[in-house]
């Protein structure tokens, strides 16, 4: 609940320019570490931060989609590296697409 409040406090606090990247990976540590929901709570604030990328101009856009790529990044990063199961498929998946090889097929001069 502590990690929600930070988010929650990061969300709220626009001194120094919006804060989405940092709500959304304190929101991220209480659900990885604590109560899985609390990543949840993190959909009104990113649900306003639309909003207000829709009724601004293409900077504010721009911004918002960078603010929320940050976001999700170390959103990412942070349940892959602490979520055993999912860093266990992850390197499955990996290691499967790396060992097989394609093979592509080019037609001989000699076919018709």
């Amino acid at each position: 609940m502590y990690m929600a409040m930070l988010g929650a406090a990061a969300f709220i606090n626009w001194r120094g320019g919006l804060k989405t990247s940092q709500g959304m990976f304190w929101f991220a540590v209480g659900g990885v570490f604590g109560w899985p929901f609390a990543i949840a709570l993190c959909a009104p604030f990113v649900f306003e931060e639309g909003l207000l990328a829709l009724f601004g101009d293409g900077e504010a856009r721009f911004e918002t989609a960078i603010r929320v790529v940050r976001g999700v990044t170390a959103t990412f990063i942070l349940v892959v590296r602490y979520n055993p199961t999912l860093s266990r498929i992850l390197l499955i998946a990996s290691a499967k697409v790396t060992s097989s090889s394609i093979s592509v097929s080019t037609p001989s001069s000699t076919e018709k």
